[in-house]
């Protein structure tokens, strides 16, 4: 993968497991999507683990539960996971829809929404993406230039994720799935 490749054919293989492209093939709702996504890249751990960058974290991805940090110590229930991470996804997918111009959002596919969320929102967190050259080029209509810029985010920890020294390989490709879904 090459970071900010902006070739408008860069997926002409899909990166995406068989149980994302059905539900995309099916006319399934950005939420269906998303879940499916977050599932397959984040799991699920009902005891709280530091990520690559350091952060306590538990279920899918989270990192406060009911308000709070996710602190060492933390256990959940998988009901809880379940709960917490349907609520943290709506949210997810709602922020993202305050973020993009109404216009831009109208015209994405559910897929689009679905991985723009889980990159913007849910990873990088929305602070970041406001001040992206990601969102400014969505928000200007620039697609796939917006997309492109998704692969430009590999780095954990301080560390670029395509030495596999690094240990985090799996951001490189989450990156590439989640530009694949926003071109959508």
């Amino acid at each position: 993968m090459t970071p900010g490749n902006k070739a408008p054919g860069r997926y002409r293989k899909s990166t995406l497991t068989a149980a994302v492209a059905a539900l995309i093939a099916a006319g399934a709702g950005a939420p269906a999507i998303y879940q499916q996504f977050l599932h397959e890249r984040e799991g699920s751990r009902q005891v709280a683990y530091l990520d690559g960058a350091g952060i306590w974290t538990i279920c899918r991805g989270l990192t406060r539960i009911h308000g709070r940090p996710v602190v060492k110590g933390d256990k959940l229930s998988v009901a809880e996971c379940d709960s917490l991470d349907a609520d943290e996804q709506a949210r997810g997918l709602l922020e993202m829809q305050q973020l993009v111009r109404p216009e831009v959002w109208a015209g994405m596919s559910s897929a689009a929404r679905a991985g723009t969320a889980s990159f913007c929102v849910h990873n990088i967190g929305a602070g970041r993406c406001r001040e992206s050259t990601f969102l400014r080029l969505l928000n200007q209509g620039k697609r796939n230039e917006a997309c492109a810029e998704i692969t430009k985010w590999i780095r954990d920890g301080g560390k670029d994720c395509r030495d596999p020294a690094a240990g985090c390989r799996g951001q490189v490709d989450r990156r590439q799935q989640e530009d694949e879904l926003c071109l959508s």
